[in-house]
């Protein structure tokens, strides 16, 4: 499974959760877990509802 998120989420992460009674090693799932960029991190233009136009650099 391919991850890629801002924050921790519950189906990225079900493998470290000890609540579960389930080790991690028993998991066959391969977890990549890789960093995403949030929209005031990318450089272009950006637009949304308010009908505003921005550019970023």
């Amino acid at each position: 499974m391919v991850n890629v998120n801002l924050f921790p989420s519950e189906t990225g992460w079900f493998w470290e959760d000890k609540t579960l009674g389930i080790e991690p090693e028993d998991i066959s799932t391969e977890v990549f877990v890789l960093p995403a960029a949030a929209a005031m991190e990318k450089e272009g233009s950006v637009t949304n509802s308010g009908r505003w136009m921005q550019w970023r650099y």
